[in-house]
């Protein structure tokens, strides 16, 4: 009889779970009972908020892109500004361009980046929320730095709530709430939380939206793909897969939590979902429908305990092991399963309520699934949980994370050779130490990053971290191999192909062979034998050849043939002539770089100068007006370095981050510092002296004579300036003891 029990509830497991990945209300629910009203307002809400969650991505792109650039410049340069008032300046937070990534950020570094964000307003408040709750993403160091950014929300006044909520509610407060407390539970960067009771009598929560955050979000979310190429520019080998993904990611989430009703919608689904699949021991709030606008949300108040309340937990008598399993088993269920999940878990979202449930709340995040990405992250856990990589590369293509130039039998075979150092048990510091390893392989081979293996990634090493406190001893491995089998007989074991998929399809042309592997792993040690990068000893002083290699094809398509071409056209068709045609190769090369991923910034600088001096001539016939806009800029550069120097920040020294990328311990050191100071002085001094030369000669010689002596006196002074700048630090450098010993040691952190 009970052996005739267990396909019957497996097939009617089956009938409520394909209902709910459908979006299907039940017919029966207890849990939408228990608020008058519920179902209904869900059927509205299919309806009226289909459109607005098609919409996201359209809007996503005009507010990464918007149509005023000025705007967005505008705002960019008060970002910079605010960013250099916290000491993080163009050449790097706390370490040069060239070591970025092989050194830690430093305290001090996280301390000034998360001040700086702050300053920034709610939207780059946010961002530091969403780092604080990505540890195994982040480096930890800004974990826990930005996790002061949860308790740092200016509080609105009552006065302003009260008002707020009026407007929503289009009458007196008094009319709904019996009472409506003064002071917030919560106050965060979108919204604020105060506790309330209804006139019924039921005890709820108010989240009432910001006035005016909206506006603010579209204001400086902006601004961030712009810092997301300077950071790229700056700091190419840094191990980040895709910056412009996470921030994709998240102005698509910061979208979705400023309305309200989206919100609403998440919990229900979600509740919804853990009823069908018969969870009992977590549990999500009701909202209240007729409460709940796009700018606010009324709900059921769960009193309980903070997920990182171990003492208070323990004296209440709570199974914290059993807790943190309710959990991740939720997750794991909810994303596979259903392919809906919380996409934010971290203590401030997760009670623990008295009788031991796993309560969550604040479902402004919510990741959802089709059924090729549902069947991709289950194989992706199956392989994860079995070791197999054929099942991992799958399950990371079913996802959409491998580009079409992926060479996916090599990923495979990476894989292997990276797993080979298999563990019989999988602790709570192995799977975090192991998430830079992974997040490498996505920066090694450009993959993509997937919204939704981003948030469930992030959760997964969120209550795998709080392991260390609650359940210290768990294996993770055989927890992950318990639920695959807990799934199996709640489900069927063939669920991770129904309904088919593309994550099965393929297995990119069978099995490695030895020889391949052992090809494969000749590569890895040839390419560690010419420096991992992530490994690498500090950059060498560079030297006059290493220099011309670096910079040299940038000068010349962007400023050497520019001047040529100048000076040829002009001499042969006049100086309109040469106008256009310089125009016309700083445009053809804008284009081509562009479309290459790069800019030419040097081109249209030289395109500036010519512009500028050829309209000048052509006021003057080539006269003194031409080029007194070259002589003058002697004196302004001259000045501006001298400038640096009287501030204590010679031009020299940071541009030196480009030549000499060397650990912040050693710059510094004075000896470093003066190094750079003289050589501020012999530039402002060249330039300074020079100028007054030309202008010397630009009064007393023919203007045909002064376009030769100008480049007679100018070029090789600056050669001879430029190979000093490269030889005289080195040679200092080299025999300074103290920083031998210190590049000696390596890059410090």
């Amino acid at each position: 009889m009970l052996e005739d029990e267990v396909p019957a509830r497996v097939a009617t497991q089956a009938l409520a779970t394909e209902g709910r990945r459908a979006g299907r209300l039940p017919a029966l629910s207890p849990w939408l009972d228990e608020t008058p009203g519920l179902g209904k307002a869900m059927a509205q809400w299919a309806v009226e908020l289909l459109p607005v969650r098609a919409a996201i991505p359209e809007r996503v792109e005009k507010l990464l892109h918007p149509a005023s650039g000025a705007a967005r410049a505008a705002r960019l340069a008060k970002v910079a500004a605010i960013l250099a008032r916290e000491g993080m300046h163009i050449g790097g937070i706390d370490a040069p361009m060239a070591a970025i990534h092989r050194q830690s950020v430093g305290p001090a570094a996280a301390h000034r980046m998360r001040r700086a964000f702050e300053r920034l307003g709610p939207s780059y408040l946010k961002l530091g929320q969403f780092i604080s709750s990505g540890r195994g993403l982040f480096p930890d160091v800004l974990v826990d730095e930005f996790g002061a950014c949860r308790d740092r929300c200016p509080k609105l006044s009552a006065k302003t709530i009260r008002a707020a909520v009026e407007r929503e509610l289009g009458h007196p407060i008094a009319d709904v709430f019996s009472s409506f407390d003064n002071e917030p539970l919560a106050a965060a960067s979108i919204a604020q939380v105060h506790s309330a009771t209804l006139v019924d009598g039921r005890v709820v929560v108010v989240k009432v939206q910001r006035p005016g955050i909206a506006q603010e979000v579209a204001a400086h979310t902006s601004t961030m793909p712009a810092l997301a190429r300077l950071v790229e520019r700056l700091f190419p080998n840094a191990p980040v897969a895709d910056l412009h993904a996470v921030v994709r990611l998240f102005a698509t989430t910061i979208l979705q939590e400023l309305d309200f009703r989206l919100e609403a919608q998440n919990m229900v689904d979600v509740a919804l979902d853990l009823e069908a699949a018969g969870v009992r021991d977590v549990v999500v709030p009701h909202p209240v429908p007729e409460l709940v606008t796009e700018r606010m949300l009324v709900m059921e108040r769960f009193d309980g305990l903070r997920f990182d309340e171990l003492a208070e937990m323990q004296a209440a008598g709570i199974d914290t092991t059993a807790l943190l399993l309710s959990g991740l088993r939720a997750l794991v269920e909810g994303a596979t399963v259903f392919g809906r999940f919380h996409g934010d878990i971290h203590a401030g979202n997760v009670i623990a309520l008295p009788d031991g449930r796993f309560g969550l709340v604040d479902f402004g995040i919510c990741a959802r699934l089709d059924a090729d990405e549902r069947a991709g992250l289950q194989r992706l856990l199956t392989g994860i949980a079995s070791g197999d990589s054929l099942a991992q590369v799958q399950g990371l293509d079913a996802l959409g994370a491998l580009p079409d130039a992926v060479d996916r039998r090599r990923l495979v075979g990476l894989l292997i050779l990276a797993s080979q150092d298999e563990r019989s048990s999988l602790s709570v510091d192995d799977l975090r130490d192991g998430a830079p390893r992974i997040m490498r392989i996505f920066t090694e081979h450009k993959l993509l990053l997937p919204p939704a293996l981003v948030l469930f990634f992030k959760d997964v090493l969120y209550l795998n971290g709080s392991t260390r406190l609650l359940a210290p001893d768990l294996d993770l491995l055989s927890l992950f191999g318990g639920l695959r089998a807990h799934f199996d007989t709640k489900y069927g074991a063939d669920r991770a192909n129904d309904p088919p998929s593309s994550a099965t399809a393929n297995d990119y042309g069978g099995p490695l062979n030895d020889q391949e592997l052992a090809k494969l792993s000749e590569e890895i040690a040839a390419a560690k034998a010419e420096g991992d990068p992530l490994a690498a000893t500090p950059a060498e002083p560079p030297t006059l050849a290493s220099s011309l290699k670096r910079f040299g094809p940038e000068l010349i398509r962007s400023a050497l043939v520019p001047m040529v071409l100048f000076v040829v056209l002009e001499g042969r068709l006049g100086l309109a002539a040469a106008i256009v045609g310089l125009t016309a190769w700083t445009l053809g090369l804008s284009m081509i770089q562009r479309a290459r991923g790069k800019n030419s910034p040097l081109a249209w600088i030289t395109l500036f100068f010519a512009l500028t001096r050829g309209a000048l001539g052509l006021l003057s016939g080539s006269g003194v007006l031409y080029f007194l806009p070259d002589v003058l800029n002697n004196f302004v550069y001259g000045g501006a370095l001298l400038v640096t120097v009287a501030v204590r920040r010679p031009a020299i020294g940071l541009a030196a981050r480009a030549f000499y990328p060397f650990p912040p311990v050693v710059r510094r050191l004075p000896q470093f510092r003066r190094v750079f100071k003289r050589l501020t002085l012999a530039w402002a001094g060249w330039l300074i002296g020079s100028g007054l030369l030309q202008l010397w000669l630009l009064l007393t010689v023919e203007s045909a004579t002064f376009a030769i002596a100008r480049r007679v006196v100018s070029i090789p002074g600056m050669i001879v300036l430029f190979i000093v700048s490269l030889r005289y630090p080195r040679k200092v450098f080299q025999n300074d003891l103290e920083i031998v010993s210190l590049l000696g040691r390596g890059a410090p952190a």
